[in-house]
């Protein structure tokens, strides 16, 4: 299976914890027409994933808005800088990319301005504490019993679209060959 990969021999994505309540959130922005931000880290893995999840919103009729922080001037992960500009820019759906496991009190100041998020990351939480989110997938998480806890921010953003399509989305292949390499996972 190494070897010789197909397709059919992925894993079901809604093996993963919360990629339920993570396309059901997505529908329903579809159908109300909400505006969507996607927030990557500014690495390989989070900058491949969140083409990934741009290129899922254009297939499902969703225009949304990215953005990537400045590494220097903004640092990793999610931040509270975003909120005002998400809320002046009518978002009421925030997705991360490879972040987002150990922001907290970034998704509760979200929440408070009314701005729903879903987590999509990789990385180990913060102890227990885990995003008051819509929606947090992360194999990494404790009680999530999916069988491959080591796909990167751009593996799990291809998961959330193999969801949310019905299947894998294949013209993605190449970024998501890009993240993983590049992530060394």
């Amino acid at each position: 299976r190494f070897l010789n990969p197909r397709l059919e021999s992925l894993f079901d994505p809604f093996g993963l914890k919360g990629m339920d309540r993570a396309v059901d959130r997505l529908k329903k922005a579809r159908d109300r027409q909400e505006t969507v931000m996607i927030y990557g880290d500014y690495d390989v893995d989070g900058v491949t994933g969140t083409a990934v999840l741009s290129r899922l919103m254009k297939k499902f009729g969703i225009q949304a808005r990215t953005y990537i922080p400045h590494r220097m001037e903004e640092g990793y992960g999610l931040n509270y800088d975003v909120v005002p500009l998400a809320k002046a820019e009518g978002v009421s759906l925030l997705i991360t990319v490879d972040c987002g496991i150990t922001s907290a009190g970034e998704v509760e100041e979200l929440a408070r301005a009314g701005i729903d998020s879903v987590v999509i990351d990789h990385h180990e939480a913060d102890g227990d504490r885990i995003p008051d989110a819509v929606s947090v997938i992360d194999p990494k998480q404790a009680d999530d019993d999916y069988p491959f806890r080591d796909l990167a921010g751009e593996g799990l953003a291809a998961k959330f679209a193999q969801a949310v399509l019905g299947h894998f989305p294949v013209d993605d292949l190449d970024l998501v060959a890009l993240g993983t390499v590049a992530e060394m996972v």
